[in-house]
């Protein structure tokens, strides 16, 4: 019997029942996600433990506690960890941080990081804790000095260790609705791009002027809700490109407008319709956050593939949903759409009505022509088919007017590509440049 290679298996419940087939060919195994998943305790003793040559391993979006000591450790080659939007209170001191490069662990319950983290991270260039219960970060963590990007919004911070100063690589750094006074180390962060500060009311320290000025690379600043204090002119560092600066509902709203900054009272402009398209909860996440999204979308809680986008889009949402139980929630096998917050069984009734509404304001919005922009958190092997659904759309919403945005890890900040399809434009730009497509669209 032939054997399959084991780069084709994709999730542990396909993997655990072929390891009869697999043999010692297991150990290179190189990638791994799984779906579903409630406990890690039957993936590692079905032999996890042994996958000595995993370099990503993806287990987000699923119902996790607990990662159990000792269950990861042996990944020694382990390069990319996905552990987000689990209901881990805590991650185990024995995570292998010394190859790791990419963390993201947000949206669970995690009070506080691994003091091994800032001891054994000598590569991590990712770091992404958002929506935790983080109160205080390890006093260390100047230590990962090869950190480019981090993120910490809300969670309960009070204060930033100063050793944060020594972060020089840091490009993206997120520390909006907190509870930060100030920011004392900003000065040395001379590689930031892009800076997150909005929603921390008590955070008085930060000249937006003087931000620029010392940092000639930032291309944007989000400053929502944070009382900065305005200084009398924003200069533009760059004259080709003046760096934007969103900053709605704070003191800067009664500064007059100058060069290189974006001043947007709420409900002074007719707001384009921001619509999220996947793949998970993030994309509407960030659009609440920043103010932008109005009623829910079909695809704002879901974890969606960006097929099943393009066949939902150009059938008029006609079958959406049709959701089927799974262990741990409910699941679209005809387009792989998963459903983790809704209860079909007991309300299927209501979810079904739900999900009418939200299909419907999507369509209206597109066939009357309204300014719609649909974004999607996804990879660069999904452009092809952001450009199908660019004319799907076309084709199933005469006149519709719409722009496709892409956003993407896997190009750097200053990427910025556009691809027309039936008059409709699919844009590919960095995954952090969300403040920039609604600077764009609601200052235009």
């Amino acid at each position: 019997m032939a054997m399959r290679p084991t780069s084709s298996f994709k999730s542990l419940d396909d993997l655990m029942a072929n390891l009869h087939t697999l043999s010692s060919s297991l150990e290179s195994l190189q990638e791994l996600r799984y779906k579903r998943l409630d406990s890690l305790d039957a993936a590692v003793a079905g032999g996890l433990t042994s996958l000595h040559k995993l370099k990503q391993l993806w287990i987000d979006l699923n119902h996790l506690k607990v990662i159990p000591e000792g269950a990861l450790a042996p990944l020694t080659q382990l390069g990319d960890l996905r552990l987000g939007s689990n209901v881990l209170g805590k991650l185990p001191e024995d995570l292998p941080f010394a190859t790791i490069r990419n963390l993201l662990i947000s949206n669970n319950v995690i009070t506080s990081l691994p003091h091994a983290l800032c001891e054994k991270a000598r590569v991590l260039e990712q770091l992404w804790a958002d929506g935790n219960r983080i109160g205080k970060l390890p006093s260390n963590m100047g230590n990962i000095q090869s950190l480019e990007g981090f993120g910490v919004a809300h969670n309960l911070l009070s204060s930033l260790p100063s050793s944060m100063r020594m972060l020089t690589s840091l490009t993206a750094l997120r520390v909006d609705h907190n509870d930060l006074e100030s920011l004392p180390f900003l000065s040395h962060l001379t590689a930031l791009t892009g800076l997150w500060i909005g929603g921390n009311k008590r955070l008085r320290d930060v000249q937006l002027g003087a931000l620029q000025q010392i940092h000639s690379h930032l291309s944007y600043v989000n400053a929502v809700d944070a009382p900065m204090i305005p200084p009398p002119s924003l200069p533009a560092i760059c004259a080709d490109r003046p760096p934007p600066i969103i900053a709605v509902g704070n003191s800067l709203d009664g500064a007059p407008a100058s060069e290189g900054v974006v001043v947007r009272k709420p409900g002074t402009h007719e707001a384009p319709v921001f619509v999220g398209i996947g793949s998970n909860c993030q994309v509407a996440m960030d659009l609440s956050n920043l103010d932008v999204r109005g009623e829910a979308g079909p695809f704002d809680w879901v974890d969606s593939s960006a097929t099943a986008v393009v066949t939902h889009f150009a059938t008029r949402f006609a079958r959406y949903p049709m959701p089927v139980p799974v262990a741990g929630g409910w699941w679209d096998a005809s387009t792989d759409v998963s459903f983790h917050h809704d209860d079909f069984n007991g309300q299927r009734e209501a979810e079904m009505a739900k999900y009418a509404r939200r299909t419907a304001r999507v369509v209206e919005a597109l066939d009357r022509g309204g300014h719609v922009v649909l974004l999607r958190y996804g990879t660069l092997a999904e452009t092809a088919a952001m450009c199908e659904l660019g004319r799907a759309i076309h084709t199933a919403y005469g006149g519709a007017t719409a722009v496709i945005y892409l956003l993407t890890a896997e190009v750097d900040l200053s990427h910025n590509q556009t691809i027309s399809e039936g008059g409709i434009c699919v844009c590919i730009l960095h995954r952090n440049s969300i403040l920039a497509v609604i600077n764009r669209h609601c200052n235009s």
